[in-house]
């Protein structure tokens, strides 16, 4: 397996994150903060399985690798109620996220760092919600069964568990934009992150796989159901999702050359052509997104 060095997405060993961008540095904790955003948009909610309310008897959450807080906030908002951590292991999410609760008044959100890593360093049984969202560029695939062995000791008995990642990369049908598709594809397996093989090679495969080793590592009623996020031209969200699509791309430019994936000048060709597709009127773009729950028996 390539590993992704800190940073430039690669992890050399006993790095202390496998994120494929630089969890510390400021554009991308903005360009998170935007994402957030924009995906709790597209999909109609911070729960929307649950019609955005907390089922009864949940009274402490947990967001891991919650990056700059924004669904750790608004789920404390919704429920003042309820008690609600997020746990990241960058030191400048981690302040902005607490930084913004408090600025917002919210004593009931709490933010900690902590590294997905390792084992969390949380008591046995202390959650009655374990959530993550979009760790697929975080995780790789090898590390994948140890962190939800991790959320389940952490949940307590009868507790839950929801998982939101992506399970195909952006896709339309024109020209540039596939490439980039196939590109990133290629991106992700090469730095060891989806479950990607053997399956089209447009799809990373997260959602089956992560409902898969729930079941195998204890979790029980594991259900899966699907958002897809529009952001064609004209759309609500054909704006914001588009510019983050531009510089997320544009992010992946050292780990695709330094992965042997594509030439500087290829890629700087096929990213014009690309941003020119985005801005013609008949584009479609489309994001499709699966949430896995589960109970601790």
């Amino acid at each position: 397996m390539a590993n992704i060095p800190q940073g430039q997405g690669q992890a050399a060993p006993g790095s202390r994150h496998t994120y494929i961008f630089d969890p510390e540095n400021a554009a991308e904790l903005a360009r998170l903060e935007r994402q957030g955003s924009l995906v709790t948009t597209g999909m109609g909610g911070i729960l929307p399985e649950w019609d955005n309310a907390l089922p009864a008897g949940i009274e402490h959450v947990i967001d891991l690798g919650c990056g700059p807080g924004a669904w750790v906030r608004q789920v404390a908002t919704r429920c003042p109620q309820t008690q609600v951590t997020g746990l990241d292991v960058s030191e400048i999410m981690v302040a902005f996220a607490q930084a913004r609760a408090e600025e917002a008044q919210l004593p009931n959100a709490h933010f900690i760092q902590g590294n997905l890593l390792e084992p969390l360093n949380l008591p046995d049984a202390s959650f009655d919600l374990v959530n993550e969202r979009l760790l697929g560029a975080v995780l790789q695939r090898d590390r994948w069964p140890d962190f939800l062995r991790e959320c389940l000791r952490v949940t307590k008995a009868g507790g839950r568990m929801r998982a939101t990642e992506p399970n195909e990369i952006w896709r339309d049908s024109q020209p540039a934009w596939e490439q980039f598709t196939l590109w990133e594809r290629m991106m992700f397996d090469r730095g060891g992150y989806g479950f990607g093989a053997n399956v089209p090679e447009t799809d990373l495969n997260l959602a089956p796989t992560i409902s898969k080793l729930m079941e195998e590592v204890g979790w029980s009623e594991v259900v899966t159901q699907e958002y897809v996020v529009d952001f064609s031209f004209g759309s609500e969200l054909y704006e914001g999702m588009g510019q983050n699509v531009k510089i997320a791309t544009k992010g992946f430019e050292p780990i695709m050359l330094r992965l042997g994936i594509t030439t500087a000048e290829e890629f700087q060709q096929t990213y014009e052509a690309m941003v020119r597709e985005m801005e013609s009127e008949d584009f479609k773009g489309y994001w499709r997104f699966y949430t896995i729950s589960a109970r601790k028996p």
